[in-house]
């Protein structure tokens, strides 16, 4: 299960630079999960001795990020309006709120 530890502007490291908007630790993986909104992307960073960081979801502008205790991670999609659910290991995150534009409505 993560851990949230911040909402920051920026991470930098000796070669990342990103406008985040959140960050939580994945502790199975020992890693960052990175919200890089400017970027339209997530990261995981390793924790430990990381040289690199690598894009695990693309075409997200991702703004907010929790997760549960089944191992599902969840991302707020600031332009979609969306909600996108994803689990270390796939390939694509799976809509599970919203997504039907701006509004408080569900249909």
């Amino acid at each position: 299960m993560g851990r949230k530890i911040s909402s920051v502007k920026k991470v930098i490291g000796n070669t990342i630079k990103y406008y985040t908007t959140d960050i939580i630790i994945d502790k199975e993986s020992e890693s960052l999960i990175i919200c890089d909104f400017k970027n339209n992307r997530v990261v995981q960073w390793p924790r430990q001795n990381g040289a690199s960081g690598k894009t695990i979801l693309s075409n997200i502008s991702c703004f907010g990020v929790c997760t549960d205790s089944y191992g599902y991670f969840y991302f707020s999609e600031h332009h979609k309006h969306e909600v996108r659910r994803w689990k270390m290991r796939d390939k694509n995150a799976t809509v599970v709120a919203g997504g039907n534009g701006n509004g408080d409505r569900a249909d």
